[in-house]
């Protein structure tokens, strides 16, 4: 994998240790192929324990899921931090070792290994279940063709494009440069309550600190659609989803307060052995079935398969490596009129009030 100028990570054939097989091409053309059809049922989904669920982005759907497995003695893959704050995929297989998975993390994502550990473990017998984008459970998925895939359960996420590795590397330098070392780095804290989707926690020597202005923006490089530029045209992003379970967020969803403040999930049920896995999540988890309208018109843009194009898109790339991230953000990602400027200075605080009591007049 290399690096190119926007800090996205594409593969690049080894000529001196290619053999000249040509699997890589087979590979490619199904992934170019046509998705099977599919009409998911569609749920909401609120997991019982506070504790745990004030962890998660939403309503810790993905953690109901990966517990399940666990318990029945399978091993679940993720997206984790390492130590440098660099987003990987990871296997882990134990309940506690879950958190490490927990809370959305809006950058593109390295599989590195993971798809032949999954092939390894689910050929010793054991259960599998991979999160990821789209594209990625796609790719485990022709990677696995020809294997029994019987104990492998895929998840994959309701997806509007993914941030550039390289950039979010840029970002968390210059906040260490400001605050000091960073130990965590959470894109939806739960400080204030549910529903504040841009409020961005950071543990900072050992303390919580909430960002804002320019130091809480990276995460509108993706809603402005500084997105990997293969997101912008995605063949995935649709109702006909390639894993079994779908799970992403039902912020939006007209339901009592007390039932939306913790969090509220979205989970499509894309085959039977996804139907399954849902309904055995009850004992724990708040399961309601919607309709697929409700999906379509809250998660639109997770659904459709084409974005388009900033028209300063090039210039942003271009500037990102010679620009501070303070420079790129006001250019681009901050708000240029009066008014908006002057809610970005509001506390986070105040404006989570504001949102959660009109949550509550309108429930």
């Amino acid at each position: 994998m290399v690096r190119n100028s926007q800090g996205f990570d594409y593969p690049v054939i080894d000529d001196v240790s290619c053999v000249k097989c040509g699997l890589c091409e087979k590979v490619c053309s199904k992934v170019k192929a046509g998705l099977e059809e599919r009409t998911p049922r569609v749920y909401s989904a609120t997991l019982k324990d506070e504790k745990i669920i004030k962890k998660s982005s939403s309503g810790g759907a993905a953690y109901a899921l990966a517990k399940k497995c666990i318990e029945n003695g399978g091993v679940v893959f993720g997206a984790a931090y390492n130590d440098s704050l660099q987003v990987r995929h990871i296997a882990v297989s134990s309940c506690d070792e879950l958190q490490k998975l927990q809370g959305s993390k809006y950058v593109q994502s390295m599989i590195g290994s993971s798809y032949k550990e999954a092939k390894d473990i689910l050929q010793s017998g054991k259960k599998v279940m991979f999160f990821g984008t789209p594209c990625q459970i796609h790719g485990l998925q022709v990677f696995l063709t020809g294997d029994d895939m019987e104990n492998l359960v895929t998840c994959d996420l309701l997806c509007a494009g993914v941030p550039s590795p390289g950039l979010f590397e840029k970002y968390i330098s210059e906040l260490r440069d400001k605050y000091g070392e960073i130990e965590n780095y959470n894109f939806r804290s739960k400080k204030y309550g549910y529903g504040f989707g841009y409020l961005i926690q950071s543990i900072i020597n050992g303390k919580e600190k909430i960002l804002t202005g320019d130091d809480a923006s990276f995460v509108k490089t993706m809603s402005a659609g500084f997105v990997r530029e293969s997101c912008l045209n995605c063949k995935f992003r649709n109702i006909s989803r390639v894993g079994d379970i779908t799970i992403g967020d039902f912020g939006d969803l007209e339901v009592p307060y007390e039932q939306w403040k913790n969090g509220i999930s979205v989970i499509l049920a894309n085959t039977s052995k996804g139907e399954k896995i849902i309904k055995s999540l009850t004992d724990e988890v708040i399961v309601e079935e919607r309709t697929l309208d409700d999906c379509i018109k809250l998660r639109a843009s997770s659904l459709k398969g084409s974005k388009k194009k900033p028209v300063n898109y090039n210039d942003f790339f271009i500037d990102y490596p010679q620009m501070t991230w303070g420079e790129l953000s006001k250019k681009y990602l901050m708000p240029k009129s009066v008014k908006k400027k002057i809610v970005e200075l509001v506390p986070p605080f105040i404006m989570a009030f504001v949102r959660n009591f009109r949550r509550k007049m309108h429930s």
